[in-house]
């Protein structure tokens, strides 16, 4: 009988995750059915989730409209921004844990306290500030306010030098190490699965940025791949030469191709790291 029960309630949790699986899927799977079709087929009812026939041409017309110099734009801003905050987060994340200095924990509670503080209410004067030292419309007013933005980064890393033993950092000092050595010798080496679980989220943050880049560019040479998409999604809505939704649709995945890229590539790395943190609790 408590085998039946057992076997009862984890066919009921097979189910839910199919379940929530599907619904999770079924926009994504929408999209690229969308994506393949011709443009008469967009239209057609019920809809055609194989199209018969499908055309790959969209995503040649789609590129185009985003255009490469987007691309561009995008890695530079999301490959400035990821290294830029994993960095810079190791450090100070490794100088809260481990060393000891005046103000640390007064320090630490400001930068937590910033976790509260969503970006959006500090954009404005963020920007205004920008626009005075000359920074608007340029590279550096695109990435350098948002590698600056390293609130999570500093608390992830903080919280997994927690976790190593304070004596190998005294080991390190007895032999002869500094702080600076201990961190980059000793340290960081062991950060391997935080910085694959940090690189993720922060890739995905970064790739999606739309607000800021909305606010502090406006030649279209520095846009990003998602201002494109917000003007194409402008130009579906337009009464007049309004874009195809097959093309709007295969843009927005070929959008989402470098996330999944990298998730895939750092997978097996983030999943050691929420294990790692789920046994230390």
């Amino acid at each position: 009988m408590r085998m039946l029960v057992k076997h009862r309630g984890r066919i009921a949790v097979y189910l839910v995750l199919t379940i929530g699986s599907v619904v999770m899927i079924a926009p994504f799977l929408f999209n690229l059915s969308k994506s393949l079709q011709t443009a008469p087929q967009t239209f057609a009812f019920p809809f055609e989730w194989i199209p018969d026939p499908f055309t790959w041409f969209n995503y040649v017309e789609a590129y185009e409209k985003i255009g490469a110099r987007a691309f561009i734009n995008s890695a530079l801003l999301t490959i400035v921004v990821v290294g830029g905050q994993t960095i810079l987060g190791m450090m100070a994340g490794y100088a809260f844990s481990t060393l000891r200095f005046p103000l640390r924990d007064s320090l630490l509670l400001l930068i937590i306290g910033g976790l509260m503080v969503p970006f959006h209410v500090i954009m404005i004067p963020l920007f205004i500030y920008v626009f005075e030292i000359g920074w608007y419309n340029t590279y550096w007013g695109l990435i350098i306010p948002i590698v600056a933005y390293t609130d999570v980064s500093v608390f992830m890393f903080r919280q997994f030098f927690r976790t190593v033993p304070r004596e190998i950092y005294e080991a390190g000092i007895l032999d002869g190490a500094g702080p600076i050595r201990v961190f980059r010798s000793l340290y960081a080496p062991l950060a391997g699965p935080t910085v694959a679980a940090f690189v993720i989220v922060s890739f995905l943050a970064a790739w999606n940025l739309y607000a800021w880049p909305f606010l502090a560019v406006a030649d279209s040479d520095l846009w990003v791949v998602t201002l494109q998409l917000g003007v194409a999604g402008g130009t579906f809505n337009a009464s007049s030469s309004p874009l195809r939704p097959e093309i709007l649709a295969a843009m927005s995945l070929l959008s989402m191709v470098p996330v999944m890229a990298v998730f895939m590539f750092m997978q097996r790395r983030f999943v050691e790291s929420m294990a790692r943190s789920g046994m230390t609790g």
